[in-house]
């Protein structure tokens, strides 16, 4: 009898346990629409939530909050001064079973500016593309992921988490402080892309200036094009499939690889441990500076099949050179491929 009443009892307690365990569905529990007339910022702040924002089906801005409880002083808080709307969370329960995420809903084309910054939550774009004058997103523990997007001026920055985005137009703030970083396309002006840890994995990117680091994690961009290229990484690779510009490359602990369609000015290569290998046009002016300082220097030809193999290489195409590649590493070999 005993058994059987600690059977049913247990029965009795499992919705509150299931509960408490944070399973609660999420309701939509607040819907509100605004006029984007005007607006030349938006910001959107919130603690724990996930962000997701979808296109908006007419000329609104709609928000719509999905909570686990329904209270009036949870809704978010929504102010509009002018030209400027600001979107804040409201208050949040003190209990930790709580959780509530939030959908914005934005028409195709406002302008002016997006922040949205999150503490502890994802933001997630559905919007085939984000059109704005400048955009910001941040959060603090999570993802973020968008589709493309274009603006003159675009940050998007994480401290722990991973970042995910399509093709950017516009002159890019890339970080991740721990985390992946990958991008299809970046193309504008000046770009900065960084990882303290994490993979950088880049479709393609082209601009006056870009400047790319990695602390801990491999560099591996398909096609880079135009302009001037500072990459560093200070433990991992640097691998770079179709290379058309000049630049700065550095490897700490990590090898260099490139395979060069059209050099456009001088190229530095420094490893400290690691080897270098590239790939050149034979048809290209040049002259080529290399020392291995513990390791060989190998110069071939794809055509002829020639090679020599030194300690160092000091070699020139024609008799006036355009420009200087210098490759040098302390412990490792090179290698330089005419093609």
């Amino acid at each position: 009898m005993i058994k059987k009443n600690l059977f049913f009892g247990l029965l009795l307690l499992l919705p509150f346990a299931l509960n408490a365990g944070g399973v609660s569905e999420k309701n939509l529990v607040n819907t509100q629409a605004m006029d984007v007339s005007g607006l030349e910022s938006i910001s959107i702040t919130y603690g724990a939530d996930d962000i997701v924002f979808l296109e908006s089906q007419d000329s609104q801005l709609v928000i719509k909050e999905y909570m686990t409880r329904d209270n009036k002083d949870y809704y978010a808080k929504i102010t509009r001064s002018g030209s400027s709307l600001e979107i804040k969370e409201g208050k949040r329960p003190r209990v930790w079973n709580f959780s509530s995420k939030v959908e914005v809903y934005m028409p195709k084309a406002i302008g002016g500016s997006l922040t949205c910054r999150v503490g502890s939550g994802n933001i997630d774009s559905k919007i085939p593309e984000l059109i704005f004058s400048g955009i910001t997103l941040h959060t603090s523990s999570g993802d973020i992921t968008a589709g493309n997007i274009s603006a003159q001026t675009c940050a998007i920055t994480v401290s722990s988490g991973s970042i995910n985005v399509g093709k950017i137009i516009a002159d890019t703030e890339i970080g991740a402080a721990s985390g992946s970083i990958r991008l299809a396309e970046v193309s504008g002006d000046s770009h900065e892309i960084r990882s303290s840890s994490g993979k950088i994995t880049i479709g393609s990117i082209s601009g006056s200036e870009s400047r790319i680091s990695c602390s801990s994690g491999n560099i591996e961009i398909g096609e880079a094009r135009r302009g001037m290229f500072y990459i560093n990484s200070s433990s991992g690779g640097i691998h770079i499939s179709s290379f058309d510009g000049k630049g700065t490359f550095d490897a700490s602990s990590g090898d260099i690889k490139i395979d060069f369609m059209t050099p456009r000015g001088d190229i530095v290569f420094k490893v400290t441990s690691g080897s270098i290998s590239m790939a050149l046009p034979k048809a290209s002016s040049f002259t080529l500076d290399a020392e291995s300082s513990s390791g060989n220097v190998t110069l071939s030809s794809s055509d002829s099949g020639e090679k020599t193999r030194k300690q160092s290489i000091l070699y020139s195409t024609g008799p006036s050179p355009a420009f200087t590649i210098k490759a040098k590493t302390s412990s490792g070999s090179i290698n330089v491929e005419l093609k």
